[in-house]
């Protein structure tokens, strides 16, 4: 079974807001700044109501409270933005560019333009379903994105029913959006 299809700009920001939503480091930074301002805020209101000024104890409550409401959607906008130029800048010359992606003899061929890849079979990892997308993480570090919408229909899982087959990693359906 071989699958052909073209990679554009959203698919790789789709995959770079799931690897980031995914990650850690970055929930933990993302928490670190939702939480850091109203924590110090609320402190300085604090001491505003020790000094038992109540105008600026409500000021800096009023600016936590919104912080914590529209920091979550600003935030979202700030990652897409960096993700967006970070695509431009380095992964341009891939968009529009037809891939394939089959199984052969124990291992994963990818080919486009610029060459051919085969990946032995034991070097996938995880493989993750998003409602747009199908993501099959290599222990490398690398990742092939397979756009759902691009595909045959029923192609993909087809595709994916014989690689879980072959490799024993079951595929993960995530119910995921980037908030």
């Amino acid at each position: 079974m071989m699958l052909e299809f073209r990679l554009e700009r959203d698919d790789y920001l789709t995959h770079q807001l799931f690897a980031a939503s995914q990650s850690p480091r970055i929930r933990r930074k993302r928490m670190r700044n939702r939480l850091s301002i109203p924590i110090l805020y609320g402190l300085i209101g604090l001491i505003f109501w020790l000094l038992r000024d109540i105008a600026f104890l409500v000021g800096f409550g009023v600016v936590a409270l919104l912080w914590l409401v529209l920091y979550p959607l600003w935030s979202r906008r700030l990652y897409r933005r960096h993700y967006t130029a970070h695509i431009d800048e380095h992964y341009r010359e891939r968009f529009g560019r037809t891939a394939r992606v089959f199984l052969e003899d124990g291992a994963l061929v990818t080919e486009d333009p610029g060459g051919r890849s085969e990946i032995h079979l034991d070097q996938v990892d995880r493989i993750a379903l998003i409602s747009t997308h199908a993501f099959v993480h290599l222990r490398s570090g690398v990742t092939l994105i397979l756009p759902r919408q691009r595909l045959e229909p029923g192609s993909l899982d087809a595709f994916l029913t014989e690689l879980t087959t072959r490799t024993g990693v079951e595929r993960e359906e995530l119910d995921w959006r980037w908030r």
